[in-house]
C-alpha cells in the first residue's frame, strides 16, 4: 500500500465521519424544531382560549357595572393610590 492510498483512505473516513455528524446534528435540530413548533401551537390554542375567557369575564363585569350605574347610580369602589411615605427614598 502506497502512502497516497493511506492518505486517501484517511480523508475518505474523515469526510464520512464529518458527513455523519452533520447529518445527526441536522436531524436533531429538525426534530427539536418540529417538537417545539407542535408545543407552541398547542399552548397557543390554550392561551388563546384563556385570553378569550378573560375578555368574556371583563365584558360581563363591565356590562354589570354599566347596568348598575344606569339603574342604581352604582359607582365601583376604587382603591386609593399609594401615597409617598416619608421613609421612601425614591
Amino acid at each position: 500500500m502506497a502512502g497516497g492510498d493511506t492518505v486517501s483512505v484517511l480523508v475518505a473516513v474523515l469526510l464520512f465521519v464529518t458527513t455523519t455528524l452533520l447529518g445527526v446534528i441536522a436531524w436533531v435540530f429538525l426534530d427539536f424544531r418540529k417538537t417545539v413548533t407542535r408545543q407552541v401551537q398547542t399552548n397557543g390554542r390554550h392561551l388563546d382560549s384563556l385570553i378569550s375567557q378573560i375578555w368574556v369575564i371583563i365584558w360581563r363585569l363591565d356590562s354589570v357595572e354599566s347596568f348598575l350605574d344606569e339603574t342604581t347610580a352604582f359607582r365601583p369602589v376604587r382603591a386609593p393610590l399609594p401615597q409617598n411615605r416619608p421613609d421612601d427614598r425614591s
